[in-house]
């Protein structure tokens, strides 16, 4: 990192006030930036922002005390006359901005001397289907001699050189999308480590609470839209707004020399962001050598990434492609109609980057399945696998995938939802189960500070449609080992289990607290007790 910018440099174009002097500004030059007022120290600036469950600015007395040398306020925040007080005896600077999470973005990224820059960074957006995405291309990159940097739900991981082998561990950050600071951060360090590649999940809340402005994307890309995260956005459209902001804001912002939007046209969702990127770009498309690259699973789309034929088994797909008016084919290891979109978007994306066709199908066949999604954990009479499908959407997709893929038997699935959470689409999720599976057990999720039971009282209308087939039964078991061992134990060969909802996570959320529980584990146990198959390692 090269040597400290003053407050002077870290705000450069944004508006903003301030108790002190212009000569001030320039002379302070903070040893951090940090939003968390637990990690401010002597040198420190300190952003207060108005969260969820605290506020920041209930610690801007004790942020002066530990020795920040400036804070950062909400320009419509009431200062009270002890931070006045304090702030002028320890000569601390008091900055007002109209959005202290983007003043937070701007500055965290020039604190860390823009690192988005010196990386290829791309950004995935959409409901399902970004942790996908973001694992292929960061195999794939890897593969490709392209040191990368993954970002996401999995959480963190660096791939180097080729002594990593694709295995690198991940570090958990518990969101999709980290905060401002924290993404300067990770950004900064893979530059360090000559890394050359960013490849990252990108929330609506991400995008709503500004965490990526002071990224420069290459490309983004969007997957889909279907009801998610409607305990955060009031309405459907606030959600689709958030996505479509990585394109119309942050894309076309970015200084990269030729940014290319990468969008799933087979998507209500992805046709508007399509429109609202046109209605920003001249007729060929392209606003400041934006480029636009759109992709469809139909054989009848124009789209210029489409599929034309596939054929699946439960061990993998064989593809044949046309990209941009050349036919490919592809062997992969994923199934699923869903990851059929998932490796037209990457194909859309590397090719944008200049590798070719041959090298693009090559390593594609390599990418190992994704954790914790449609993951195959035993082989035998009886076929497990484990997703974190936790939407209505999500739910179908990762079923279909399996209909789609079976040559005989039932398909049982386990599923739940989760607590504190958007109530509407639980018995979306169980209408789901019942047009799909043959026999569901209803279990619990992360109920966190719900009642798991009340939770399952709400899925539990949803096998009430007249739509209801007379073939379908389901359990319901609150203990959610019970529910996959009874799961397990309930399939004949043949049949397919489908354990849905938490994926990778190594965790359930009981109250306030995060107990250790590995939906991959507990299958294999139940196998290996059960049937004495073979069962599939991570």
């Amino acid at each position: 990192m090269r040597d400290r910018l003053s407050l002077i440099r870290l705000f450069a174009g944004l508006d903003y006030s301030c108790n002190q002097g212009q000569q001030i500004l320039e002379n302070v030059r903070p040893l951090d930036v940090t939003q968390d007022s637990r990690r401010v120290g002597a040198g420190s600036l300190f952003f207060a922002i108005r969260g969820v469950a605290r506020d920041g600015n209930d610690y801007v007395v004790s942020a002066l005390e530990k020795g920040a040398v400036g804070v950062v306020l909400s320009s419509t925040v009431a200062v009270t006359e002890e931070i006045v007080s304090l702030a002028s005896t320890k000569n601390a600077v008091v900055i007002f901005v109209d959005d202290v999470r983007l003043a937070l973005a701007i500055a965290s990224a020039r604190f860390y001397d823009s690192p988005s820059m010196d990386l290829v960074t791309v950004g995935v957006t959409g409901t399902n289907g970004k942790t996908s995405i973001c694992w292929i291309l960061t195999e794939s990159l890897f593969r490709l001699s392209c040191p990368v940097i993954q970002i996401g739900t999995l959480g963190v991981r660096m791939l180097g050189d080729s002594s990593d082998n694709g295995a690198s561990e991940f570090t958990n950050t518990n969101v999709t999308t980290p905060d401002q600071v924290e993404l300067a951060r990770y950004l900064a360090l893979a530059r360090s480590k000559n890394l050359k590649a960013a490849v990252m999940e990108v929330s609506s809340h991400g995008v709503d609470q500004n965490r990526i402005a002071g990224i420069d994307f290459d490309a983004a890309i969007f997957t889909n839209l279907t009801r998610d995260h409607l305990d955060y956005h009031t309405a459907i459209e606030d959600y689709r707004e958030a996505k479509c902001r990585l394109f119309t804001e942050h894309l076309l912002r970015s200084r990269k020399s030729s940014p290319c939007a990468i969008i799933n046209i087979d998507d209500e969702g992805g046709r508007y962001i399509l429109e609202s990127l046109r209605e920003r770009s001249d007729s060929s498309g392209r606003r400041r050598g934006l480029e636009i690259v759109t992709y469809s699973a139909l054989a009848s789309s124009q789209a210029d990434v489409r599929l034309v034929s596939a054929c699946s088994s439960l061990k993998g797909m064989s593809l044949k492609v046309i990209l941009r008016g050349v036919s490919v084919e592809l062997q992969t290891q994923l199934i699923g109609k869903f990851n059929i979109y998932n490796l037209l978007a990457c194909l859309a994306c590397l090719q944008s980057f200049g590798y070719s066709q041959k090298n693009i199908a090559s390593v594609l066949a390599e990418v190992p399945r994704v954790p914790g999604r449609l993951e195959r954990v035993g082989e035998g009479d009886v076929n497990v696998f484990v997703d974190y499908a936790h939407t209505p959407d999500a739910l179908v997709c990762a079923q279909n995938a399996l209909r789609e893929s079976m040559s005989s038997g039932r398909l049982i699935t386990v599923f739940g939802c989760g607590g504190e959470r958007d109530r509407g689409k639980r018995p979306l999720m169980a209408k789901a189960v019942c047009e799909l599976s043959d026999y569901a057990v209803v279990t619990s999720d992360n109920p966190r500070r719900e009642e798991p039971m009340d939770i399952i009282g709400d899925i539990l209308p949803g096998f009430r449609a007249k739509s209801l087939r007379p073939s379908f039964s389901y359990d319901v078991i609150e203990d959610r080992k019970e529910a996959i061992f009874h799961a397990i134990k309930r399939a004949r060969p043949g049949d397919c289990v489908l354990v849905a909802g938490k994926g990778h996570e190594t965790y359930q959320e009981v109250g306030q607290e995060k107990r250790s529980f590995c939906d991959r584990n507990v299958c294999r146990e139940a196998l290996y007790g059960h049937y004495g198959c073979k069962v599939i390692e991570p």
